[in-house]
């Protein structure tokens, strides 16, 4: 059903707030997912063809901005926010050109490759070897092997940590749900037999799933990299139903938080509509 969005000119972002950049792209995304822009075969509408303009602008300041972050030309933003930037470029990329752009993000997240190895640690291990290990698992055959090697042997650190302690330790609640969300969603074959597998990971999802009242004591940021690690471990044990339903009070509770940026709140707004309409 159609319904009068106000599309926000991209020219009026402001680039260097990482969150607005990002929210943004949701927004749009969210908008152009609502108005069945990515439903098969393709339509187009009024709406769809003007947050693609839109999105177009944005990609190129985005472009610009990335570019100049990893050739060290952005005085004011370091290389912590690249994994976003990429993550939100990606999806947009796609919304646009109905197609994604692997050769542009692979170029990219190796030039980080080399800041981080000549000693630019302002992105947190983390975050930059889950980056590598998607370039793994997209194409490892055309990705030089010392990349390949260094991020499978730091996740091969992390399986035994989880392993040994049932947790990661020393690290923050962002970064260990979304290690916790990685391995979750992939599989550990290499470390793990079949069996092994299924009992260690239930124990690890049953260890860090939250109550109502934990969960408000998180910020936003913190809620969303939880938010994927639970539905994670949703989908990986087949409850997809109650997966929709966890999706909806979970985004309600994300919504409330008072450190969100507005344009995210909107676009919860929207999707907690339309699963209430459902």
């Amino acid at each position: 059903m159609h319904l009068n969005y106000n599309i926000l000119s991209a020219s009026s972002i402001d680039y260097s707030n990482i969150d607005e950049i990002c929210c943004y792209q949701i927004l749009m995304c969210r908008i152009f997912e609502r108005e069945t822009g990515f439903a098969s075969p393709y339509v187009r509408n009024t709406l769809i063809c003007e947050i693609q303009n839109q999105g177009f602008r944005w990609l190129k300041k985005v472009k610009d901005l990335i570019n100049d972050i990893v050739s060290a030309k952005s005085g004011i933003l370091d290389l912590s926010v690249i994994p976003k930037l990429l993550c939100s470029y990606d999806l947009f990329y796609r919304v646009c050109n109905r197609k994604p752009a692997y050769d542009y993000i692979r170029n990219v997240r190796l030039k980080v490759a080399a800041r981080w190895a000549k000693g630019d640690k302002s992105l947190p291990e983390t975050f930059f070897v889950i980056d590598l290990l998607r370039e793994i698992y997209r194409d490892n055959k055309t990705l030089d092997r010392k990349y390949s090697s260094f991020a499978l042997s730091v996740f091969g650190g992390w399986v035994k940590e989880l392993m040994c302690y049932g947790t990661f330790r020393n690290i923050p609640l962002v970064e260990l749900y979304s290690r916790l969300s990685f391995i979750i969603d992939n599989d550990l074959l290499v470390y793990l037999d079949v069996t092994k597998e299924a009992i260690e990971k239930s124990r690890w999802i049953n260890r860090h799933l939250l109550s109502d009242d934990e969960l408000d004591l998180l910020d936003a940021e913190t809620l969303l990299s939880y938010i994927d690690f639970a539905q994670a471990a949703f989908i990986y044990n087949n409850m997809f139903e109650e997966n929709n339903i966890l999706h909806a009070r979970l985004f309600s509770k994300l919504s409330l938080c008072v450190d969100l940026h507005p344009l995210l709140r909107e676009a919860i707004e929207i999707e907690l509509a339309e699963f209430q309409t459902a």
